[in-house]
């Protein structure tokens, strides 16, 4: 879903006065959304116009990084919560299955193939006849004996700014970080100057 700001919210999150913002609307630069009285600027229009204006797409970047923050953390405590151990057939289907509503949801191309019991998810952004590849792997490995974890292994627990559970690190803090990154070219770069593929596997031998 494509957050929306008020001309307020907006001038805070881009560090654009107020001022500028309006002058922008009324040139035809900024485009919004009319809610009774208030004008609204979609995430995805607000990210447009900082890409075309002095600001860097660094600062683009960090803007995007910070207003996502909690939701990236929210998407890895949610995959964390979903077991893909290696040797547990049909776990990593599901995670599939999820990262692809997701990419659907943000209307990225994605497909889920499956042959046997391996599983892969393949998205693609971009029409360039040159890019890059992210990949990274579903499944994890066992989380042993439970009593031993000082935090449930599946609950995503954040304790003084750490995530703990198994699969934060490897892999799943990974597989998020690829999402939205994703998912930042797409609000930020026309898909013909780019072309980035996401692969996330697992390969087993039946």
């Amino acid at each position: 879903m494509d957050t929306k700001y008020t001309i307020a919210e907006a001038a805070k999150i881009t560090k654009v006065s107020q001022r500028t913002l309006l002058r922008a609307i009324k040139n035809g630069n900024l485009k919004t959304e009319k809610a009774g009285r208030r004008h609204l600027i979609s995430e995805r229009t607000l990210n447009s116009y900082l890409g075309g204006s002095n600001i860097s797409l660094n600062d683009a970047l960090l803007t995007f990084l910070k207003n996502k923050k909690s939701e990236m953390v929210a998407t890895l405590q949610k995959i964390v919560s979903m077991p893909s151990i290696s040797s547990e057939i049909g776990q990593e289907e599901k995670l599939a299955n999820y990262i692809k509503k997701r990419l659907d949801e943000w209307g990225i191309r994605c497909v889920v193939y499956k042959e046997g019991t391996s599983i892969a998810v393949r998205a693609t952004y971009g029409f360039a006849n040159e890019g890059f590849l992210l990949d990274s792997p579903l499944d994890t490995l066992p989380a042993g004996d439970s009593v031993k974890w000082t935090h449930p292994p599946f609950d995503g627990e954040v304790v003084n700014g750490k995530m703990y559970g198994r699969g934060t690190a490897d892999a799943k803090a990974g597989i998020v970080t690829q999402l939205y990154s994703l998912l930042f070219f797409k609000r930020n770069i026309d898909e013909d100057k780019v072309r980035i593929e996401l692969v996330f596997y697992t390969l087993r031998q039946d």
